[in-house]
């Protein structure tokens, strides 16, 4: 019986091809990932990135031998899962770990509809299912929409990239709001859990004006100043080197300090600066950061400049590699003092437990230990990209703020030639409360007023400042770049300011004019019939005159002075007045802020992409929408009463009348105007 071939038309053979020619570029041609042996192209699980498995089985790169066969995902759509994960990794950065759930569930919607892994044959069908395939792995709503989010970002790529028939497919998975940081009681507690106590950074403050010489709290405490100094990522800290301090002096002459800062999440790399009373602290934690990494700093130093020879510490530097070592010349170079002749022969077989590899060549060598033989040891326990911590910024070991030698922050023998950084756990286990643990608190006896434990997380710093930063009316451009953030609308989920907060800043901001008028008066009316000035109590002449319905409320402006001088720009206007109650109107402001958020994202988008003239619209469009914002939590605010005048001050206004009024003479002040110089004017 004669074979059958199945006939393939040839816009499968290119999607096919395409592939092929994808997958070939990523594995031969891009260099990131490839140059360390815990991310060969060969294995199915990279460390720090994670394992090619289906839904449903837990392997990491250390058990991965011992995962059966059925856990991985099948060959062909391994190879699409690396190829994409190193080209995404190269191109966009960031976590990609996380896009190994949306195309474990793509995986398993290929076999399911079409009944192979042949990812040239996706369609809308098979990202349906993937989608279906993620609701069944999670009940967390806000995890649905995150990997929803980055299967359209994959069906995306596959469409641009020519992987497989064009295809427009959208998750189906809404955006969930997080929380309301301000209005019922639920969200108001679930805002404060997410900042520090007061008590904490009491204690945080008072035990780095201690000073203490405990290395740990020495460590626990600078690092929780740098945090204080700008909203940052507990990992962003890390990246600081030893030379992060900027100065500068700005318009009016004074000094500012900033932080050269490495932001995570696409915030990218500037200075963050630091507010005024903050900056001693800052230069304060950065120094003490350095006393504690300058001995690590002097060792990666040593191997960065002297390749293939070992550190030792002075009183060993003159022996020669092969001689033989002592037990106590063992003791020296491991930082332990003893006397005991059977306490140095423990400390010694304690440390050939833990290398094998050197024990199994004493063994055969007579119990003879060489500088040789430890200095293989320290060499291959340098870091896989030494001496770089991070290539992408120059970072190196001998140049970071937090390199330190093993132990370096601990009770235990510091290890003299070994390399050692903390990690963003490092510093919240001390600050945490976890079992087994002690905190800096309880070291030094700190409580909360209620005599419980302090425990707090490196997150909440962050949380805090940009709240600080919105109660101190920052504009909400100037927060996210602060806070290394790429979209100023993640601000919101930063910010904690309650109902109460924001009707005091808006009073302290003076930036209401009129609040509270008589209710009365505007509850007796029929809304269709003619409302005057004075019913809407407007700081103005003429109040026997109409007042003028808007879209949004009442304009009290007298045309009989002048025209309008903000044409359909309503909002921003201070001759603008709105009702609280009048819930269409509201309903309109909404939709108005809605817009003009989308129109805010064009526009920073358009500035990213150097366009001329976008940096005017972000300004002005941001200080609408934080207008917009502040109004509309002012209409809908419970300490507002119902029917009460609401009327913004703009102290950006700008009108033709107002150009002219500031023109200076040449004496430097405003020449007089006559009525006949306004009439032309208008």
């Amino acid at each position: 019986m004669s074979e059958v071939i199945i006939f393939k038309p040839k816009n499968e053979l290119v999607y096919s091809k395409n592939l092929e020619e994808f997958i070939n570029f990523s594995k031969n041609t891009l260099s990131i990932l490839s140059d360390n042996p815990n991310w060969a192209w060969s294995s199915l699980s990279w460390e720090g990135i994670g394992s090619f498995t289906k839904h449903g089985y837990k392997v990491n790169y250390k058990n991965m031998h011992k995962a059966p066969s059925e856990a991985f995902m099948s060959p062909a759509f391994t190879e699409f899962s690396k190829a994409f994960i190193r080209y995404r990794l190269s191109t966009q950065g960031g976590k990609v770990i996380h896009f190994l759930a949306p195309l474990r569930a793509l995986e398993e919607a290929l076999l399911c509809v079409i009944g192979a892994d042949d990812i040239t044959k996706s369609n809308s069908t098979v990202f349906d299912e993937a989608a279906a395939n993620i609701r069944l792995y999670t009940e967390v709503k806000t995890a649905r929409y995150d990997h929803g989010r980055r299967l359209q970002i994959i069906s995306e790529f596959i469409s641009e990239k020519l992987l497989a028939p064009p295809l427009t497919w959208v998750s189906p998975f809404s955006s969930v709001k997080r929380y309301n940081s301000r209005l019922d009681r639920n969200s108001k507690d679930r805002s404060s859990s997410k900042l520090p106590s007061e008590t904490a950074l009491n204690a945080l403050a008072e035990i780095f004006a201690l000073d203490p010489h405990d290395a740990q709290a020495r460590f626990t405490s600078s690092y929780a100043a740098l945090l204080m100094c700008a909203p940052s990522r507990v990992s962003e800290v890390l990246s600081l080197s030893v030379n992060c301090l900027y100065e500068e002096k700005d318009a009016k002459g004074n000094t500012q300090l900033g932080l050269r800062w490495h932001a995570k999440k696409g915030g990218g790399t500037g200075v963050k600066y630091v507010p005024s009373s903050m900056q001693e602290i800052a230069r304060e934690a950065v120094r003490r950061l350095s006393e504690l990494s300058e001995h690590g700093r002097e060792v990666a130093k040593w191997y960065e400049e002297n390749d293939g020879a070992f550190f030792r510490p002075e009183s060993l530097r003159n022996i020669p590699d092969d001689f033989p070592l002592s037990r106590h010349q063992m003791c020296v170079l491991l930082n332990v003092s003893t006397n005991n002749t059977k306490g140095k022969n423990e400390i010694v077989r304690q440390y050939l437990r833990n290398h094998p590899e050197i024990y199994e060549k004493m063994k055969s060598n007579g119990g003879v230990i060489t500088f040789e033989d430890i200095n293989k040891v320290s060499r291959d326990a340098l870091p896989a990209d030494f001496p770089y911590i991070d290539k992408s910024i120059g970072l190196k070991w001998s140049g970071s703020l937090f390199c330190y030698r093993l132990n370096e922050l601990h009770h235990k023998p510091v290890r003299r030639y070994e390399l050692w950084m903390p990690s963003g756990q490092t510093f919240n286990s001390n600050i945490r409360k976890t079992p087994n643990r002690q905190t800096i608190f309880e070291k030094f006896g700190y409580k909360e007023l209620d005599g419980s434990e302090i425990s707090i997380s490196s997150h909440q710093f962050r949380h805090y400042l940009n709240t600080l930063a919105q109660k101190g009316a920052v504009g909400e451009l100037d927060v996210a770049k602060w806070s290394g953030r790429a979209n100023i609308h993640q601000n919101n989920v930063y910010n904690h300011m309650t109902d109460d907060d924001y009707l005091d800043r808006v009073a302290k901001s003076e930036i209401m004019v009129s609040i509270g008028s008589p209710l009365a008066k505007i509850k007796e009316k029929d809304f269709n019939a003619p409302v005057t000035v004075a019913d809407l109590d407007a700081a103005t002449t003429g109040h026997d005159r109409i007042a003028h319905v808007t879209e949004f409320g009442f304009c009290v402006h007298d045309f009989a002075f002048s025209p309008c001088q903000k044409c359909a720009d309503c909002l921003n206007c201070s001759e603008q007045v709105c009702i609280k109650g009048d819930d269409e109107k509201l309903e309109r402001i909404k939709s108005q802020r809605d817009l003009l958020s989308k129109q805010l994202r064009n526009a920073i988008q358009a500035e990213n992409d150097d366009i001329w003239g976008a940096n005017r619209w972000v300004t002005h469009q941001s200080r609408t929408l934080e207008r917009l914002d502040n109004l509309i939590h002012i209409l809908e605010s419970g300490h507002v009463e119902e029917g009460a005048v609401v009327r913004l001050r703009n102290d950006f206004e700008d009108t033709p009348v107002q150009r002219e009024l500031r023109k200076p003479s040449n004496t430097g002040t405003p020449p007089p105007l006559s009525l006949e110089s306004i009439r032309k004017l208008l």
